[in-house]
């Protein structure tokens, strides 16, 4: 019996040990999978999220902070109180020698204008952004040329021709009506004093001049 016993024992022994082994190894086999598990991270994530919430109160969201910073807006437009806008109407016209001739009018890089520089008798064609006696061609536009010239805006129109405003000399003499003309009756010359005209003989010259 005793040595029925030494035998038994041993196998015993290692059963148990193989069935703890085989045990253990599920069990760590079974919370790396769980680990792995997407289930798993949401539980976790869902976990982290819910642990601050009931150490503190839930407040709500100001959505009064959104709307004064605008963020689903266009930008505020910035106040530039230094620049005042003139239109060309308020502008002055410059005093420069020089004689708009006309313009030509389109997209910005095609305005052009014809300009005659009176000091040196020439006429050229201008573009925007060109220099002219010191000023500055700023916007070409029709019938209008804006000028800066030292900073300031001066404006360039086409000279109106003058009328001719001389009245003359003697009025009265365009106001008189001409004079009217009065018509003779013919004067009847008598028959007495009509002279027929005489019939005309030829003269015939019958001498004959001797040889020499």
């Amino acid at each position: 019996m005793a040595k029925y016993l030494k035998t038994l024992i041993p196998f015993i022994i290692i059963t148990i040990l193989a069935t703890g082994g085989v045990e253990i190894f599920y069990r760590i086999a079974f919370t790396r999978l769980m680990a792995t598990s997407p289930e798993a991270k949401v539980q976790d994530a869902m976990a982290k999220v819910t642990a601050p919430i009931t150490g503190r109160q839930n407040k709500r969201p100001d959505h009064q902070v959104i709307l004064k910073r605008n963020l689903f807006g266009p930008p505020p437009k910035k106040d530039q109180p230094g620049k005042t806008t003139q239109t060309a109407a308020d502008l002055v016209a410059t005093s420069l020698d020089l004689g708009l001739l006309g313009t030509i009018t389109g997209s910005p890089k095609n305005r052009r204008a014809i300009i005659l520089d009176k000091k040196t008798k020439l006429q050229d064609i201008y573009f925007q952004g060109d220099v002219i006696q010191g000023a500055l061609i700023k916007e070409i536009q029709r019938g209008k040329i804006i000028l800066n010239r030292n900073g300031k805006e001066e404006i360039l129109i086409p000279e109106t021709p003058k009328k001719n405003s001389t009245p003359p000399t003697n009025p009265a003499l365009f106001s008189q009506a001409p004079p009217e003309l009065t018509q003779e009756p013919p004067q009847e010359i008598p028959a007495e004093g009509i002279m027929e005209p005489q019939p005309i003989e030829p003269i015939i010259n019958n001498t004959v001049e001797p040889m020499k």
